[in-house]
């Protein structure tokens, strides 16, 4: 079950202006997230959005074979979250929910139910801002994260730009985001499994 959780975990991730570098770079960054959050409606827009559900629909491929599943997500804020998932690994049907209320969490898998001890807890809302920054990007204009370029990459084909970007528990992770439109369209991030393993 380790490596189910850890790949399940990866596919949810795959669907964070403190200190500066320089003057220039710290321009550079602010020119990518200024275009980005223009693409996605713009910063009075999205100052609006106070909470959000959405669903996925997806294939898992391990040991050769795919494998459908389904979650659904519900969000406020990055304080309270929401989510459930659904599949058929190896013949099994898998459910489960994780839920985090401010300092406090939760997180059950068939009729096993566990709260979420310090650490799961911390990674857990790791896992949450990894999944709603690149939604909202208006946290990153924020002290608590430092922003760096992160120089360019082909991403299905077409040029993108670099963040690295350095939220406030330190770990780093890199978005990036289309060269000509603006959104993003892919996240890098070292992550913690269900099982306490860690994974880019």
């Amino acid at each position: 079950m380790k490596w189910f959780f850890s790949v399940m975990l990866a596919a949810m991730c795959a669907l964070s202006l403190g200190g500066r570098v320089g003057a220039a770079d710290d321009k550079d960054c602010r020119a990518v997230l200024d275009k980005a959050i223009k693409a996605l409606g713009g910063e009075e827009n999205l100052s609006k959005v106070k909470a959000a559900h959405w669903k996925t629909k997806g294939k898992i491929t391990f040991n050769g074979e795919d494998h459908e599943f389904t979650s659904k997500t519900t969000m406020q804020g990055m304080e309270y979250y929401r989510s459930e998932f659904e599949g058929e690994f190896g013949g099994n049907k898998i459910k489960g929910v994780t839920v985090l209320a401010k300092n406090k969490g939760w997180r059950q898998f068939g009729s096993e139910t566990m709260e979420l001890d310090e650490n799961a807890l911390v990674n857990e809302k790791r896992n949450v801002y990894l999944q709603v920054l690149p939604m909202t990007l208006l946290p990153l204009k924020h002290k608590n994260f430092k922003l760096e370029t992160a120089g360019e990459k082909a991403v299905d084909g077409m040029p993108a730009v670099g963040l690295k970007i350095t939220p406030p528990d330190g770990k780093d992770f890199t978005m990036y985001f289309d060269k000509e439109s603006g959104l993003p369209v892919q996240l890098a991030a070292k992550v913690v499994g269900f099982m306490g393993d860690e994974f880019t």
